[in-house]
């Protein structure tokens, strides 16, 4: 069978529009993924950056508290008008699973810290006006042993989670 000069006109205009059209879809796709995945790095920075301002804040919260004995009136002066939910947020959903543990761990080492410090100011005010001063100051001391306790665990969690974030920034695939 022969092909007329019209047929085969026909077949290859229909063949080139295919295939400019593929071509089309194909190249929108890889777009699409391109900034998706821009997207998500970006995302992911964001989410790095905020989990060590927020580390760093609360490092100086400790070394002020553990030097004057007493808890700086703004935990977090350089504090986003997004809340720490939302910071929590995007931790959980965008940085890698190292980096997540360490912040839970970190978090709850921060916990932990407040706590001691709240016993031992308990401890000052209840015994305050106490008719045994050296018992009181005994236990006293004891609360802020605790406090600085809780501080070296705090420094240590945050090393850890100042590692995880540096390695996390390195923008090289890691194995979870």
């Amino acid at each position: 069978m022969r092909l007329t000069p019209l047929e085969a006109t026909l077949i290859g205009t229909t063949l080139g529009a295919s295939a400019t059209l593929l071509a089309s879809v194909i190249t929108q796709r890889g777009t699409q993924s391109r900034e998706r995945t821009q997207r998500l790095w970006e995302r992911r920075a964001d989410a790095l950056e905020e989990a060590h301002r927020v580390m760093v804040a609360f490092s100086t919260v400790r070394v002020e508290t553990l030097r004057n004995k007493a808890v700086p009136d703004d935990l977090d002066p350089n504090r986003p008008e997004e809340p720490v939910r939302l910071v929590e947020t995007k931790i959980a959903l965008y940085a890698p699973k190292v980096v997540v543990k360490a912040h839970i761990d970190w978090f709850e080492a921060l916990k932990a810290f407040f706590v001691s410090f709240l016993g031992w100011r308990g401890e000052v005010t209840r015994h305050a006006n106490s008719t045994e001063p050296e018992g009181a100051q005994v236990l006293i001391d004891a609360a802020w042993a605790m406090v600085e306790a809780r501080g070296e665990e705090l420094k240590r969690a945050e090393d850890t989670l100042t590692e995880a974030l540096r390695k996390a920034s390195s923008l090289r695939p890691q194995r979870h």
